[in-house]
């Protein structure tokens, strides 16, 4: 399973039926997770380098 291209694993695994569909759905969540991981570093960087500038000013 491809963390990268869950759609195209989805359709893939559909088509074969070689998959159980709590393995398509455990690597869709892995896709979205790792998502909501880069996501959350970068706006928790963004707000701390704000913070930071905000306790320069101060």
């Amino acid at each position: 399973c491809s963390v990268y291209l869950p759609v195209l694993d989805y359709v893939y695994l559909s088509h074969t039926n070689q998959f159980s569909r709590s393995e398509i759905i455990l690597c869709i969540m892995t896709y979205v997770l790792t998502i909501a991981y880069f996501i959350g570093v970068n706006i928790l960087s963004l707000l701390w380098r704000r913070h930071r500038e905000l306790l320069r000013s101060l």
